[in-house]
């Protein structure tokens, strides 16, 4: 399927997802395979193996000039760009720097951004006044989850704002088709934006030992008192290992303060998860009560889901159906659809 338009994808690639079926680096790859001429990823990733006496910095600007100076010569008047990781800190914040650039080089070119972190998050980075600022270069705004653009319109960004919904690679997260509804309940939980791990901790002291729980966790030290014969903690296994760990479990669980959508919900639903997950920010957009579990932030609203799907395995296998019928929404070939709407 191929982009009416020929797109310059602005993205970066990250160590922690770098190789992985996820992320916005991986998307605009896969964007570039599936759309061929029309699709032109540009990594803004700097390399760090740079002469050992230049002070990063400069060697950031220097760089940062041969990509401006690169886009500037190729760009032409039908081209989009497409920036994906738009309002971010240090060095993700040369697409603002880029986009305002070419705006005063009078560059009129469509120029779309994606936002997917909660607006709180954006906040922690710039004031409500460099955000709108920022954001007057850009024609149209992509949001994964409608609760993001809620925030945006509440606070006075006066742009079009397009709704859609966090990819997953469904040729990789999938199930295996070996999974065992009747066997020892598998509960996993993975991701760290916006987690309540106090919530978590305490959930999985409350419940049963007939319930395993396998967690991966960046702070690793706040769960090292979980550690059990039904509890398992990693803090970072590859990707594939991931896939594994999740095909065999049952349950993806996920404690939130905030969520516009998450790899984590997409692609648990994409391998049959059933996702237990606070009703919080744009969850509905993702999940229901046909394929999850929603709950409040309370620990018996999770204990008691965790309860009730361990004693009722024919709806825990009719949820992760539904679950997996769910996930044919967050196809990447249906955020090219998008692109050519807009």
């Amino acid at each position: 399927m191929l982009l009416k338009n020929k797109h310059f994808l602005m993205y970066y690639l990250w160590p922690n997802t770098m190789n992985n079926h996820c992320g916005m680096g991986y998307l605009a790859e896969e964007l570039g395979q599936l759309s061929k001429e029309n699709a032109i990823p540009v990594n803004l990733s700097f390399d760090i193996k740079r002469i050992f006496f230049i002070p990063r910095r400069i060697f950031r600007k220097y760089c940062e000039y041969l990509i401006y100076k690169k886009i500037k010569k190729k760009l032409k008047k039908d081209n989009v760009i497409l920036f994906m990781e738009y309002l971010g800190t240090d060095e993700m914040f040369f697409q603002v720097k880029l986009a305002k650039k070419l705006r005063k080089k009078g560059f009129k070119n469509k120029f779309l951004c994606i936002l997917h972190l909660p607006y709180k998050k954006y906040l922690n980075y710039f004031n409500e006044n460099e955000i709108n600022e920022f954001l007057k270069y850009i024609d149209k705004i992509i949001v994964f989850g409608s609760s993001l653009k809620k925030d945006l319109i509440s606070n006075g960004i006066d742009k079009d704002i397009i709704v859609t919904k966090h990819y997953a690679e469904l040729k990789y997260y999938k199930p295996n088709n070996k999974r065992n509804y009747y066997e020892k309940l598998r509960v996993i939980s993975f991701g760290n934006l916006f987690r309540n791990d106090e919530l978590l901790k305490d959930v999985i002291y409350k419940c049963p030992e007939s319930i395993n729980f396998i967690l991966i966790k960046h702070n690793i030290g706040n769960y090292y008192s979980l550690k059990s014969k039904n509890v398992i903690v990693y803090e970072y296994i590859p990707e594939n290992e991931l896939l594994s760990e999740m095909q065999k479990s049952h349950i993806s669980l996920s404690i939130l303060e905030d969520t516009i959508g998450s790899n984590t919900i997409t692609t648990s639903m994409a391998t049959g998860l059933v996702n237990v997950v606070s009703d919080v920010g744009s969850i509905r957009d993702y999940c229901n009560n046909n394929n999850s579990i929603l709950c409040k932030n309370h620990v018996n609203e999770f204990v008691n889901a965790l309860k009730y799907l361990n004693d009722n395995r024919e709806k825990l296998k009719e949820l992760s159906k539904n679950a997996l019928m769910k996930s044919k929404e967050f196809d990447i070939l249906n955020f090219i659809n998008l692109l050519n709407e807009i």
